[in-house]
């Protein structure tokens, strides 16, 4: 509040004191208490209250003191216990903590009482504009000097000093600590402003309350006037007779056009979701037709989208990114790998049996390379990969993927392939490999050196084992196989596994002949054969690029960690010995069957 001291250590209590506001005019807010008020006076409390701007009196007692605090317009007073009483005149009243403790008693503070500190009666509230500390020792500390009514009463004034409030009467309205009549509208009794009349109504003739208007009459204003033919009573409004046809006109027209909006809408759209298919339906004939290529393929499919609004310049660049999109999906045929390549791999190399590792020096590290003449449907760009330097026939969408090493000689590969047609049904002509040998393009990785072509083989391979959905993984034996020695293969294995992706294990024809007389020895044979394949570490793993075998062991020390992936391909390996001797115990079974048959 204002005018209260900025300073005071408050060592004294009352028991029960209320808090900020009031409840009684005989009691003063200060600092957030209730204290009480006496002769004008507003008791502080008792406590070392600083003397330095104080002048003696000769005014003894509470009483004395009080008068003569009032007659020389001062702003406190201390009394000591003695009675001897100290004037203060500056609104400036302190205590000083450095008197606690000595020989001088607690003298008892007094200030005099102001508006800022008054305590307005109930039902009313602070007057808005407060006098300034200065000022409040000549103000006038009262009701009527401190307090206002509140918003829908006026001060009586017969009752000052006294706040006494009253409501105005009905007809006018509280403004202004007056009471006003209304020169609009109407007041009720105590209303604090005037309002207007509901719809239909007009006020009385003291403006007390609001009159329906007859029926047949509405409200003009504050008169009631009589609605005559033509027009006709709506809602307080008389209006035209033919305003509602106008309107219902208006609604009808709305409503036909809308209408007809939305028919013209769904035709629109149906019309475009046609078009919509049909060309779609002729860019799928496209997509089948590219793999099989003809001189005229593009002409053709021009004419069809021309009619569709298709300029040449858009059928192209559809037609080249199905080409790229072809480039990546498509796979080597197995009829090519065991017939025609081998004819190509002894060409480049002049070997019988070259191994793929010396088939990649041939290709891309010689002076000629291949592939180094065709442009790369992926990115434009002259040198391909291996998939696309083959005629269509050989390169359809990759229907399995391979998991091998580059250091398996042809004739291995060949071999496993040939015991691998032995155990299903597809027909060889239809089956098409992703190779990473031929689908990853090797003049871009080997030739040049790219980034781009080895830092996403991680991506590429996870983005298509999920697509192909069957895993071929061909392991050159079971004797501390190189297949469980690289890197790259245990990866998949372990993300095949993950992806819960089926895989068949295969190995050439010799080492499975080795495999099965192996098991045929028991429990020693199998025991041998278990412990070959499950030693796994893909810590020690390697990789002919080490950029690659770094990427791969940080993506698995970040991801699952080396253990786990050990783990997963030991269990792999151990299914596929179980289904192996499975098979091999089978085979006895028959071949017992069939001797008995025949001894029979």
């Amino acid at each position: 509040a204002v005018g209260l001291p900025p300073r005071i250590s408050r060592p004294w209590a009352y028991s029960a004191c209320p808090s900020c506001p009031c409840p009684q005019t005989n009691l003063a807010c200060i600092d957030a208490d209730c204290r009480p008020v006496n002769s004008g006076f507003i008791e502080l409390g008792k406590g070392p209250w600083d003397d330095v701007n104080a002048t003696p009196a000769t005014a003894v007692g509470f009483r004395a003191c009080a008068k003569a605090c009032e007659a020389s317009d001062g702003f406190a007073f201390l009394l000591e216990e003695s009675g001897r009483c100290l004037l203060i005149h500056e609104p400036r009243l302190t205590q000083d903590t450095a008197l606690k403790g000595t020989s001088i008693r607690g003298r008892t503070a007094f200030r005099r009482t102001s508006c800022s500190t008054f305590s307005c009666p109930a039902g009313t509230a602070p007057t808005p504009t407060m006098p300034t500390p200065r000022s409040e020792e000549s103000e006038e500390v009262s009701a009527a000097a401190c307090c206002r009514c509140s918003a829908n009463q006026v001060r009586d004034r017969s009752k000052e000093p006294d706040l006494v409030c009253v409501v105005c009467p009905a007809g006018r309205a509280a403004k202004n600590d007056d009471c006003h009549a209304c020169t609009e509208g109407y007041a009720p009794e105590g209303a604090s402003e005037c309002a207007a009349c509901p719809t239909g109504e007009i006020p009385d003739h003291g403006r007390t309350d609001c009159t329906p208007c007859a029926p047949g009459e509405y409200a003009d204003g504050e008169t009631c006037r009589l609605c005559r033919f033509p027009r006709f009573l709506n809602d307080n409004n008389c209006i035209w007779w033919h305003l509602p046809m106008i309107v219902l006109l208006l609604l009808f027209c709305s409503a036909l056009v809308f209408l007809g909006h939305r028919i013209t809408k769904r035709r629109r759209r149906r019309w475009t979701e046609r078009r919509e298919e049909e060309v779609n339906q002729i860019l799928q004939q496209l997509e089948q037709e590219l793999w099989h290529e003809k001189l005229n393929t593009m002409n053709r499919f021009f004419v069809a989208l021309s009619g569709f609004g298709w300029s040449w310049n858009q059928v192209c660049q559809r037609a080249e990114e199905i080409r790229a999109r072809h480039s990546a999906h498509a796979g080597v045929s197995l009829a090519y790998l065991m017939g025609d390549f081998s004819r190509v791999a002894y060409d480049w190399s002049g070997e019988d049996d070259p191994t793929f590792l010396r088939l990649k020096e041939v290709f891309w590290q010689g002076e000629e390379k291949l592939g180094s003449d065709i442009r790369c449907p992926r990115d434009g760009r002259p040198g391909c990969a291996l998939v696309d330097w083959l005629s269509p026939e050989h390169r359809q969408m990759q229907t399995h993927f391979m998991s091998w090493s580059w250091q398996y000689s042809l004739q291995q590969l060949q071999s496993a392939m040939k015991m691998w047609r032995g155990t299903t049904t597809l027909d060889f002509q239809e089956v098409f490999f992703y190779i990473c040998f031929f689908v990853n393009n090797q003049f871009r990785i080997i030739v040049e050196g790219s980034a781009i072509g080895s830092d996403n083989l991680e991506e590429v391979f996870e983005k298509n084992l999920r697509r192909i959905g069957r895993v071929v993984a061909v392991l050159d034996t079971w004797q501390q196989p190189v297949y469980l020695q690289r890197v790259w293969t245990i990866y998949e294995q372990y993300v095949a596994c993950s992806l819960q992706v089926p895989v068949t294990f295969v190995m050439p024809e010799h080492a499975s002949v080795s495999l099965s007389d192996q098991i045929s020895r028991g429990a020693s044979g199998i025991d041998d054969v278990t412990s070959s394949l499950c030693h796994v570490d893909v810590a020690d793993a390697r990789a002919f690029d080490p950029r690659d075998e770094e990427k791969v062991k940080r993506t698995i020390e970040c991801t699952v960690g080396f253990d786990r992936v050990n783990q997963h391909v030991k269990h792999a390996m151990i299914q596929w010995i179980g289904v192996v001797v499975k098979e091999k115990f089978q085979r006895l079974v028959d071949a017992a069957d069939r001797e008995d048959v025949f001894s029979v």
